[in-house]
């Protein structure tokens, strides 16, 4: 009887065990299926990204070989359009050079046939024609070490100018004639002509002495008489001319330009300026420190900067004209033999410093 209870209760314990281990299959074989099925999931849910994705792919392959395919295009039309541009400009700007060539060759041409040359009084020559028929002379040979007689007529042409720069910085040295007929002389014509010895006597027709014209001819000595028909001096015509004495203007005058008389120190005494004169340009009689008095026409309206710069020789009193408006910059300044200043009610404008340096003056008088 135990044997066979004990058996029975083994067999128990077996079915149960065995019953339990079946549960435990089944759940684990549920959890599994359940495990299995999210996997499953997944993996659609990954195969449809994965479709998704590749879809898209897809799509962006073909924008791209469809933006590749225009692109070429578009970059070769633009690439054509720069071409026709730049080739346009070219054109263009081709044609402008052969213009600008055929009027340069145009000019040359015009000036070698207006050149001409001739010898007189030993001497060549150059010179041009203009359209009245008179000549204008631009040059001669080296003359070093002799006197520069300019001839009244050339050709059969009679000479009324003397040309831009037509003896500048020229060798030769002793005394300058001008022809008799001479109405002009150009710019920087005897510029640094230092060589140039004695007087110089301007032709009475003189209407026009250029800038620069006689600028550092420091030779030329003695008293300068301007013709009567002159009406302007420009700038630096006679600068550092300083041997220079006296200087007499003409009435007609009406303007003396910048630097004119610059360093023209050789100037001494009065200074007597045109009635007609009507202003005077910037350091116009600057360093002239010979000039003792400056005697100023009623009609002059204005007194450039620094006119009259150093002119320690003025002394006494100085009366500006009645017409003055107008005085620039230091104007007199370092005029240290001044006195006396009389001022015209009229003058609206006194420049910067115009007096510094002035260190005489005792009185100041408004009239």
């Amino acid at each position: 009887m135990d044997n066979m209870m004990i058996v029975r209760a083994a067999d128990r314990v077996t079915e149960t065990a065995q019953e339990e281990t079946g549960e435990e299959e089944t759940n684990e074989d549920k959890t599994n299926g359940d495990v299995w099925e999210e996997i499953s999931e997944t993996d659609a849910a990954q195969e449809e990204i994965t479709v998704s994705v590749t879809a898209e792919s897809s799509e962006e392959e073909e924008t791209g070989e469809s933006e590749t395919a225009q692109e070429p295009e578009t970059a070769e039309s633009e690439t054509d359009e720069a071409q026709e541009t730049e080739t346009e400009e070219l054109t263009e700007e081709e044609t402008e050079t052969e213009e600008l060539t055929e009027e340069e060759t145009e000019t040359e041409e015009s000036e070698e046939v207006l050149q001409s040359s001739a010898t007189v009084n030993d001497i060549t020559w150059t010179y041009t024609v203009s359209d009245d028929g008179n000549a204008t002379i631009t040059g001669c040979e080296e003359t070093e070490g002799t006197d520069l007689n300019i001839p009244d007529t050339i050709d059969g042409y009679t000479v009324t100018g003397i040309g831009k720069s037509a003896f500048y910085g020229s060798s030769f040295i002793g005394s300058l004639t001008l022809p008799a007929g001479l109405i002009t002389i150009e710019d920087y014509a005897f510029l640094q002509c230092s060589g140039i010895t004695g007087s110089l006597e301007l032709p009475t027709g003189l209407t026009s002495i250029g800038v620069q014209a006689f600028e550092n001819c420091s030779g030329i000595t003695g008293s300068l008489e301007l013709p009567m028909s002159l009406t302007s001096v420009e700038a630096y015509a006679f600068g550092y001319c300083s041997g220079i004495t006296e200087v007499d203007f003409p009435t007609g005058l009406t303007s003396i330009g910048a630097y004119a008389f610059l360093q023209c120190s050789g100037i001494t005494g009065s200074l007597e300026l045109p009635t007609g004169l009507a202003s005077i340009g910037e350091c116009a009689f600057g360093y002239c420190s010979g000039i003792t008095e400056v005697d100023f026409p009623t009609g002059l309206t204005s007194i450039g900067a620094y006119a009259f710069l150093q002119c320690s020789g003025i002394t006494g009193s100085l009366e500006l004209p009645t017409g003055l408006t107008s005085m620039g910059d230091s104007a007199f300044y370092g005029c240290s033999s001044l006195t006396e200043v009389d001022f015209p009610t009229g003058l609206t404008s006194i420049g910067y410093s115009a007096f510094y340096g002035c260190s005489g003056v005792t009185s100041i008088t408004v009239y």
